[in-house]
């Protein structure tokens, strides 16, 4: 994996090369999908400003279920990466 000299100094004593590197990966898309998260749940949060005259109707109840599945899913990817 290549690495910058900036990340191959921050390297953990005691810590390998290659573990280092999948570390780095899994970081990179942990930051990837809490990125995608937050967009999907501006998104929802849109569509929710849209519908606001039709609440209660099945198309608003979608997007409210929708936005509360990425908000959870957003938690998890958090604590996913607080445990990196």
């Amino acid at each position: 994996m290549k690495m910058t000299l900036a990340e191959a100094l921050a390297i953990p004593v005691g810590m390998d090369y290659e573990e280092y590197g999948k570390l780095l990966r899994k970081r990179k898309r942990l930051a990837g999908r809490i990125r995608n998260l937050n967009n999907a749940i501006q998104d929802a949060e849109d569509a929710l400003d849209v519908l606001d005259d039709e609440r209660g109707s099945e198309r608003w109840q979608k997007w409210v279920l929708r936005k509360a599945q990425f908000e959870q899913d957003l938690e998890a990817a958090e604590a996913a990466w607080e445990a990196l």
